[in-house]
């Protein structure tokens, strides 16, 4: 958000189109936690107003989209970014609108991460667009450093993140404040860490439709990628054979250039790395998108140029299948696949024999009506698996 602090006088008409903002050079920044308006620890709440009441003067609504899902080897939020919008509707002139923009830390805590203001504002007309004023597209809720409550510890395991970004208007008439309003809205992202040996891949397991989904027909075409490596016995990855991080594996499955009304099925294999029986806990990790370019037709319905939307469209079920032909269901069932959303952080737990190998197969589908945004688009999602001793042979031990 990089808004600029000189106020200008303009036609309420012109708005939109000329309205001149800058950075308050006092308080903003990393860093910086406010106790204006609100108690910083607290839930953004008003201050108390001088005349009319705040709905007798404005009110504010503020909308604040999902950070894209991150995944990398360290477990590191990063930036937290999404699309800041909103309006603000005026019931009475005023001479200045002094907006603040805060983001609520992991710690609980607020910080002002922008401010702006907008002078000689008239009611009765459209309402002022916070997304050229404070927000837009690509705005920042947390940059790095503030982002570090974010991250994962652990490898091989997923967490999902919540944060909240509050908007305060201060509204003035005459040179005197006569209300101020604010609102919150939340959002939520998934922080998706890797083990140290991992199986399959984007490209080694992408998985791609060869039909023409873009035609009239319903007719639904499959396609299959079975990635033969296996993740076990101290193969891959750089951990000691004896160590903690021996004991995870993640298989990764992609797909991408996916059409309409397709389908497809990844395999990976995963096996035991102890000579003893061990429990198995698969969990599903986060989905990362890659919007990969946009294609000409893409382009045309897709308003957001660096984040994919393919996983918002796919439906999925993960089988867990054994040597012996045995099949359990770590999403969804024999009759049904539920979202790729709803699967994420699901987990079973399985006993395995000393050095059995399993496959964990991804079967996904896309709906014959999605339309063209999810062209050339990619989404890579993750399957973790912690192996420890058996419960049953430390039972038998105490």
């Amino acid at each position: 958000m990089s808004a600029i602090d000189v106020p200008v006088g303009i036609s309420w008409t012109k708005l939109l189109a000329v309205v001149v903002l800058a950075t308050v050079l006092g308080g903003v920044g990393a860093g910086f936690v406010s106790t204006d308006i609100f108690d910083a620890t607290t839930q953004p709440s008003p201050a108390p107003l001088g005349g009319d009441s705040a709905s007798e003067v404005a009110g504010i609504t503020v909308t604040a989209t999902d950070p894209s899902n991150v995944r990398n080897e360290a477990g590191d939020a990063g930036v937290v970014a999404g699309a800041l919008g909103g309006r603000l509707d005026l019931e009475r002139d005023v001479s200045r609108v002094g907006f603040v923009v805060r983001s609520r830390l992991p710690n609980g805590t607020w910080v002002v991460v922008d401010r702006a203001s907008v002078e000689s504002i008239q009611s009765g007309t459209d309402a002022i667009d916070l997304a050229t004023v404070v927000g837009g597209p690509n705005t920042t809720y947390l940059d790095h450093t503030q982002s570090d409550g974010f991250d994962v510890a652990t490898p091989g395991s997923t967490a999902r993140r919540d944060g909240a970004v509050a908007v305060t208007a201060h509204l003035y008439a005459d040179g005197q404040r006569v209300a101020t309003v604010t609102d919150t809205d939340g959002y939520a992202f998934v922080v998706d860490r890797p083990a140290g040996r991992t199986v399959g891949g984007p490209n080694e397991n992408t998985v791609t439709a060869s039909g023409d989904g873009a035609s009239s027909s319903n007719d639904q075409s499959e396609t299959r990628s079975d990635s033969t490596r296996s993740a076990g016995g101290g193969a891959g990855g750089s951990e000691t054979e004896n160590g903690a991080e021996a004991n995870r594996t993640t298989a990764l499955f992609g797909a991408q250039d996916v059409l309409p009304g397709s389908r497809g099925t990844s395999t990976a294999q995963l096996s035991n790395p102890r000579d003893e029986s061990v429990t198995a806990t698969f969990a599903v990790g986060g989905a990362v998108d890659d919007e990969n370019g946009l294609t000409e037709p893409e382009a045309t319905v897709d308003d957001t140029a660096t984040q994919g939307e393919l996983s918002d469209h796919l439906a999925v079920r993960i089988a867990i299948t054994r040597e012996s032909g045995g099949r359990s269901y770590l999403v969804g069932s024999t009759d049904g696949y539920v979202s790729l959303a709803d699967a994420v952080e699901t987990t079973r737990s399985l006993e395995l024999d000393p050095n059995e190998t399993v496959s964990v197969v991804v079967e996904w589908r896309v709906d014959a009506a999605v339309g063209n945004e999810i062209q050339s688009d990619r989404t890579t999602l993750s399957v973790h698996c912690t192996f420890e001793p058996s419960t049953t042979l430390l039972a038998a031990i105490a």
